[in-house]
């Protein structure tokens, strides 16, 4: 950290590990006092910040001397006070205008924070160093925390999930209750389709994705086959000799032959040529930008048009042998495709990636995984075989906990991993040569303005949804056909995702805690309820609009237009189950309901309410429940498993609810005592624990099998 100092100017340089070159912060403000003053301060901030990591140290400037800076200015003082009384006064109105003024944009909550994290520990540092007089008190405060804080409808937390957006009333009057479609159905069924919706999101943008890498990899294999086709020896003699031009045949009238560069696209094997061109310079080059265009274009090797036109540019035999569909080769450029081929990662790559490895580990969150690194300040390497050699344990950091997040890497994020690995050698070994802080990451390949500069970039979840420009919807537009379009899906979207569908399958918060890698609390407070009880409120609301508006109007002919039903049968529906939640003398709306609509309700009168069911729980018949119930989820849709088989009256999701109930019961620490009596709960956690050693065998077995066709 360096602070450069003019007459007129303050600016702070910090060393960014992300970036080539250092941060600058303006800190102008504070050149208000006298130049002494300046000084006074700046030495022991310096002292106290050098320890300290590039990203705290930025936060501490932000928040004390660029905010001191401003207030001076407003203020108009110009020089330190001189006795303890004057300090005093000036750090308790310091503290006022720092709560209240409308030149900082930030709640009040993130005000008192930063002053409690930042300005106290700072402001007793320059006391222990002498600027201020001991004794000085030093004013904090500190808001008590929501039990569960409420989420904005603006920041929706799941997979496919919009922000809500303000309604023009002047151009789009609202006549019904909020838009969408209306959650009528009961709360079972209200929470199956949004485990099912959620199911079915995961599942698209797993395809996708592996579809993605997949024909990645295929055209980086493809890539060195066509690297094989120029021979190594006329390849090095070519550049021992700078000659880039061969004789070939042409249809001029004058002659039959002439000399063309070999990387023109009229010559045999032009594609291959400019692959092996392109990789030499990553070989012997050390200059991150030595795939600049222009840099290419001046190449002896190149045409003077190289990569902007399709006239100058070798691509006919990469197009025909890319793995790309034909729609996604027009959406995507010739820098891109020769980058594919070899081997060095595109930001949009990059995020791809992303996503597969926090779908496979949600205990590594997004902005460690963005920010790993392959190595070490020491060397050595983060990621480890395990004593079998079959598989491979990678860690990262994370800094907000300082400590070190591990995941045994599955067979998925495996062949995530060692292609991102094996393809970026070469682009690692550039950036080494050259000095470049980048080369230890795991993520390297195209970075910056245009993708001229070779090294770490910052990896954005827009690539993967955006509107105007290459990205992953783009390439598959299934994903907006499913719902994940622009502000739908982000890496912690995708996180949040894995967590919830952990707490549907299990119904264990801690195992979501596991799944996620946080503290229960921290599970119980930003995971689940928050997604989830944000639905279920905004249910609540709409069913009780649409009651009220169906009380109103019952007796107008415009019923269903006004409600948020599709027809008539579908408000039939609705209005039997609110007659059946809601029974004569429970509530005023209980008793208009039912003089209103009575004759919907439903005859239950034919329901035994004391059936028992009689359950085998030996270890082998839950064994068989449990496979069944983890391979009809991956196998069969929501709908197939809820579809009835006419002999027996059951469904597929008969059993895996089935499943549910007794694998939380036997996993659950508190059960109440009349459920405790009927399940028999120790023979049923007895049974439970052997069941599951030897589950993996079961499933292993089961997914040689198929589902039989009865069930859809």
């Amino acid at each position: 950290m360096i602070f450069d100092i003019t007459e007129t100017t303050l600016t702070a340089l910090l060393d960014d590990p992300k970036r080539r070159k250092p941060h600058q912060l303006n800190l102008s403000n504070l050149m208000i006092l006298f130049r002494n003053d300046v000084n006074k301060i700046i030495l022991p901030t310096k002292k106290f910040l050098l320890p300290k990591k590039y990203a705290t140290q930025r936060a501490y400037l932000q928040a004390t001397l660029s905010r001191l800076g401003k207030y001076l200015q407003i203020r108009s003082i110009n020089f330190f006070p001189q006795n303890f009384n004057e300090w005093q006064v000036l750090i308790l109105d310091w503290y006022a205008w720092y709560l209240s003024s409308d030149t900082i944009k930030a709640s009040i909550v993130t005000r008192v924070s930063q002053w409690d994290n930042f300005v106290v520990p700072w402001l007793k540092d320059l006391i222990n160093e002498g600027l201020l007089p001991i004794g000085l008190v030093v004013p904090t405060n500190k808001f008590r925390q929501e039990t569960i804080p409420t989420t904005s409808p603006r920041n929706s937390e799941l997979m496919g999930e919009e922000p809500v957006k303000e309604t023009d009333s002047e151009r789009h009057p609202i006549n019904k209750t909020i838009a969408g479609p209306i959650f009528w159905r009961n709360d079972l069924e209200y929470l199956r389709e949004i485990e099912d919706t959620l199911h079915s999101r995961n599942k698209l943008l797993k395809q996708v994705t592996d579809d993605y890498w997949l024909r990645l990899t295929k055209d980086y294999r493809q890539g060195r086959k066509l690297l094989r086709r120029v021979p190594e020896d006329e390849f090095f003699d070519r550049v021992r000799m700078v000659n880039w031009r061969r004789k070939v045949d042409c249809d001029y009238s004058i002659r039959s032959t002439t000399y063309r560069r070999v990387t023109d696209p009229r010559v045999p094997d032009s594609s291959a040529w400019a692959l092996k061109i392109l990789e030499y310079i990553l070989k012997k080059d050390k200059d991150e930008s030595c795939f600049f265009t222009k840099r290419l274009q001046t190449n002896k090797a190149f045409m003077d048009r190289f990569l902007h036109t399709e006239k100058h540019t070798p691509i006919a035999d990469i197009i025909k042998t890319t793995s790309l569909r034909a729609n996604q080769i027009l959406k995507t450029d010739r820098r891109t495709l020769f980058a594919r081929f070899l081997g060095i990662l595109t930001p949009l790559d990059m995020a791809v990636a992303l996503a597969i490895l926090i779908q496979e580990h949600p205990n590594l969150n997004p902005e460690s995984l963005a920010e790993a690194r392959l190595l070490n300040s020491r060397g050595k390497s983060f990621l480890l075989f395990t004593d079998n050699k079959s598989q491979l344990i990678f860690s990262v950091d994370k800094p907000r906990t300082q400590s070190r997040k591990y995941a045994v890497l599955s067979r998925r994020a495996q062949r995530i991993i060692k292609h991102v690995i094996r393809s970026t050698e070469i682009v690692r070994q550039l950036l080494r040569r050259g000095n470049s802080k980048h080369w230890k990451y795991l993520f390297i390949g195209y970075s910056g303005g245009a993708w001229n500069i070779l090294g770490h970039p910052i990896i954005r979840s827009s690539l993967l949804i955006a509107d105007n420009k290459q990205t992953l919807a783009q390439l598959y537009p299934e994903l907006s056909a499913s719902g994940l379009k622009k502000g739908t899906l982000s890496f912690s979207k995708i996180r949040s995702t894995q967590g919830v569908l952990e707490w549907f399958s299990s119904g264990s918060i801690h195992k979501v805690s596991r799944k996620l890698g946080n503290s229960y609390n921290v599970v119980m407070e930003h995971y689940i309820p928050k997604p989830l009880i944000r639905l279920w409120n905004e249910r609540i609301i709409r069913r009780f609009q649409n009651t009220l508006i169906a009380l109103a109007a019952s007796s107008e002919d415009y019923l269903v237009d006004v409600t948020d039903m599709h027809d008539y049968d579908e408000l039939m529906s609705f209005l039997a189950q609110i007659l059946e939640e809601n029974p004569c003398g429970h509530s005023p709306i209980g008793e208009s309901l039912h003089q209103r609509f009575n004759t919907f309700l439903y005859n239950n009168s034919q329901i035994n309410s004391n059936s028992i069911l009689t359950l085998n729980t030996s270890c082998n018949a839950l064994a068989l429940l449990y496979a069944f119930d983890q391979i009809t989820r991956e196998k069969i849709s929501f709908k197939s498993m809820c579809t009835i088989e006419k002999n027996t009256g059951l469904s597929p999701k008969h059993f895996v609810d089935l499943s549910k109930l007794l694998r939380h019961a036997a996993e659950s620490e508190i059960i109440g005592e009349a459920l405790k009596e009927s399940l028999e709960i120790s023979k049923l956690r007895r049974s439970h624990e052997s069941a599951i050693k030897i589950l993996p065998v079961l499933v292993k077995k089961f997914r040689k099998l198929r589902i039989s066709s009865s069930w859809s």
